[in-house]
């Protein structure tokens, strides 16, 4: 039973407290002691949700098909398809326009040419396609086209619901442009170079947005939208799906969306947080499979509906049937791999072949962390030696932003560079961690060395003149207010950029960091819209040339190309050592990169609650390495729920 006791929950400031973390379950304890939680806290859902006109669902059929060396290609008329074997037990789907790539994210690490194809024979009959390998056979539907997964026994472990038609393409829904509808998207006014420096807020803070009337037409108003319908048996199963606020482990009647999200104080009735992992485990009596509907897009999964011991349908949000589900995104292409098991750990070995492992961290990252916002210089070293005087374990001190020279990302500040070095002289076997946000304040001149001289703001001025910075919708650097007040983001697309980022740790490690944990990649922003939430405007611009996207397409990668910069830190500063990289923002396959932690949880019981499910699902999603606040990030525990906690 959960305490509904006031003491035990809220968002009030907190000043001193000392919170214990784990870093092997239970990464980072923090408190909110300056930001009024009201002005970050967020119940509404602002980026629409992609939605399936079921009126217009496709009706492919297979007119002719060709035998690869990976599998076969379909003519399907207004479409072609693939199906390809990257193992006996793995294999990819796709539906294209005619001529079009075949799409691999960033999130896949070994790609088609990485795997050895199995051996396998096509079979054809007049309905059917089958390809067959030791052990399983793809059976392809031909007078209405779908697919069906088959273990060595003929058992069918998961196919496509053709009573909605074929998988396929759907068009765009159409958006009536009214602010409060969730499918409409205006402008927002930023910042412009002629208000710079007129901050809402100050310094630091949340800046309070402004509106305008200017409506925007959907930067892809024709895009189709890529789905997947597919049977569900009675009593079937559904883990996974990353990081979903979520009280329980199975996640069967849900919707299931991504975009990634700075959801401060999030709860269960949020349809999305900070990570984006597209993937999920299905459990029946034939066996395990996995899914990953590799689309960056907001994707959204539908389960099956769920009746309860009583036989009382219990629907939640879900708009699938009880017996199929599907799957949907806001664009990009129709691209999944099915993995069978039989049992789930074989189908995460072929979902982790395909995304990545994870590296072995440093022994010390799996042992107490203690973090706050905001710790005094004098606090940063008076906690760890009280750790000490009390014989409680503590392995790692995080330094949060204000640590910085106001906001100003790689700076830091005297008082904390000393006690930075106090710890080292006084506790050598203790580790420190610092804080990183990627946003860069628009600032010519800093006390990056924290000895009251200003100087060149290297960030701001080398990014500038190499032209790193994401752009708007009209091709200018994309301005606007976080931490540091006006601020501008790396384009992160980009390699050249991630390199350029990775040398500016040397402020960092130089100083005697011995982590890294990257907060805001979102990516945040302290100013909101009709369309967007909390976030860059979708229609922003991204990478150059031929590489060039919308940010509503790049959007759930910012904080996995953001890792993965901040990672090649590491094997450029400090080769010698196993990086401890800690994100807020992932997308499937940022395993290979950082750590995971659950965010700006709420020190209230059901918080508690839903952090289980939450880790055990993102680690059935390829995320090992994950852990949440211990006692929550807001709000002050009780003796009781943070004793509770820390036993978890």
């Amino acid at each position: 039973m959960f305490d509904d006791n006031p003491n035990d929950s809220g968002f009030l400031p907190v000043g001193r407290r000392t919170v214990l973390k784990s870093a092997a379950a239970l990464l980072s304890g923090s408190a909110l002691t300056s930001a009024p939680a009201s002005a970050h806290h967020y119940d509404s859902k602002i980026h629409y949700e992609p939605q399936v006109d079921e009126d217009n669902l496709m009706q492919l059929a297979v007119e002719g098909h060709d035998v690869l060396d990976d599998g076969v290609k379909l003519d399907l008329g207004s479409h072609e398809g693939y199906i390809r074997l990257f193992s006996d037990t793995l294999a990819r789907v796709s539906i294209l326009d005619p001529g079009e790539e075949e799409y691999e994210s960033r999130g896949i690490e070994n790609g088609r040419d990485d795997w050895e194809t199995p051996d396998f024979s096509v079979e054809t009959t007049p309905d059917t396609i089958a390809i067959e390998t030791d052990t399983i056979t793809v059976e392809i539907n031909t007078e209405l086209f779908g697919v069906r997964f088959l273990d060595e026994n003929g058992t069918v472990v998961n196919e496509d619901y053709l009573d909605k038609g074929s998988s396929g393409y759907v068009p765009s829904p159409e958006r009536d442009g009214t602010a409060s509808d969730s499918t409409s998207r205006s402008t927002s006014t930023y910042v412009s170079d002629e208000n710079e420096t007129d901050s809402e807020t100050g310094s630091s803070g949340y800046a309070s947005p402004t509106q305008n009337d200017v409506e925007m037409t959907d930067p892809t108003p024709n895009e189709p939208l890529p789905y997947v319908y597919k049977k569900a048996d009675e009593d079937e199963a559904f883990y996974g799906f990353g990081e979903q606020p979520e009280l329980t482990l199975n996640q069967r009647g849900k919707k299931l969306e991504n975009w990634n999200t700075d959801q401060y104080g999030y709860f269960y009735t949020n349809d999305y947080v900070y990570a984006s992992i597209p993937f999920f485990v299905g459990l029946k009596d034939a066996g395990a499979y996995g899914i990953f509907f590799d689309n960056p897009h907001h994707t959204v999964f539908h389960t099956p509906q769920v009746a309860n011991v009583d036989g009382v349908e219990e629907t939640y949000d879900t708009d699938a049937g009880e017996d199929y589900y599907y799957f949907v995104g806001d664009g990009g292409q129709l691209t999944y791999y099915f993995a069978y098991g039989p049992e789930i750990g074989d189908v995460l070995d072929s979902y982790t072949s395909l995304t990545g492992t994870i590296n072995l961290p440093p022994k010390w990252a799996m042992g107490f962390h203690q973090s706050k916002w905001e710790y005094s210089p004098d606090e940063l070293v008076e906690v760890p030696h009280r750790y000490r005087e009390e014989g409680i374990p503590l392995d790692a001190m995080h330094f949060d932003i204000g640590y910085m020279d106001n906001y100003r990302v790689f700076s830091i500040q005297n008082s904390h560079r000393q006690a930075l070095q106090s710890l080292s002289d006084e506790l050598p076997e203790l580790k420190t961690v610092a804080v990183n946000d990627p946003g860069v304040a628009v600032d010519e001149e800093v006390d990056v060395d924290g000895d009251g001289e200003l100087e060149p703001y290297g960030p701001y001025l080398e990014g500038t003149a190499n032209d790193y910075w994401t752009k708007d919708a009209t091709g200018e650097t994309f301005k606007a207010r976080v931490w540091p007040d006006v601020t501008v983001w790396p384009d992160f697309s980009r390699s050249e950029v991630r390199s350029w980022w990775a040398e500016q740790h040397d402020v960092l490690f130089d100083a005697g960091f011995d982590g890294v944990k990257n907060d805001m990649g979102e990516p945040a922003v302290f100013q909101r819209n009709s369309s967007y939430d909390w976030t860059m405007p979708v229609d922003n611009i991204h990478g150059t040339g031929d590489d060039t996207m919308l940010h509503e397409e790049y959007h759930n990668m910012y904080g996995f190309d953001y890792a993965r910069a901040a990672h090649e830190s590491f094997d450029l500063l400090k080769p010698d050592d196993r990086p401890f990289l800690l994100n807020r923002n992932l997308y499937a396959g940022g395993q290979r990169y950082a750590a995971i932690w659950t965010g700006d949880c709420v020190s209230i019981w059901p918080h508690l609650q839903m952090q289980l499910p939450m880790m055990m699902n993102m680690g059935l999603s390829g995320l090992a390495f994950c852990g949440h606040d211990v006692g929550g990030f807001a709000g002050r525990p009780s003796p009781e729920l943070f004793k509770r906690w820390t036993e978890v």
